[in-house]
């Protein structure tokens, strides 16, 4: 057998990650004014893309109103609702995923706003990766 090359020794080990992300469930929509889905909850996350229009969300109690480029963030087990309230209709994105590491799941959960519109820190970043999703679905 031959010996390792010198350069191979010289490599970093990098941290062995043994996660997955699964995505699926991925859809785009266009609904007129008045469109509504019931209450639903899932056992993962929704990350939903505002394309045109605007959306009402209700959330157990609360409830949000999102404008084209907003990007929302559905932790799993929050029951919600979404509607239509814009004359003109709406378009959206939407893809469900699940991430079988509790540890970054917390993290999730912990450190991100439901809303992710052009104001917060995580807009950009998340957008970078959103929007090729996007694209190949449509």
């Amino acid at each position: 057998m031959h010996p390792n090359p010198e350069w191979l020794t010289k490599l970093p080990n990098l941290p062995e990650i043994n996660d997955n992300i699964k995505f699926f469930g991925g859809h785009q929509q266009s609904v007129k004014y008045n469109w509504s889905v019931d209450w639903e909850c899932h056992h993962a996350f929704e990350i939903m893309l505002i394309v045109s229009g605007v959306q009402q969300t209700k959330l157990r109690n609360r409830e949000y109103v999102f404008k084209a480029e907003d990007i929302i963030l559905i932790p799993p087990g929050l029951d919600h609702k979404n509607s239509c309230i814009s004359k003109e209709g709406l378009t959206y994105f939407c893809v469900h995923f699940d991430i079988d590491n509790s540890e970054i799941q917390h993290h999730l959960l912990k450190n991100f706003n439901i809303l992710l519109n052009r104001e917060s820190p995580a807009y950009g970043k998340i957008k970078k990766y959103y929007m090729p999703i996007l694209i190949c679905c449509i």
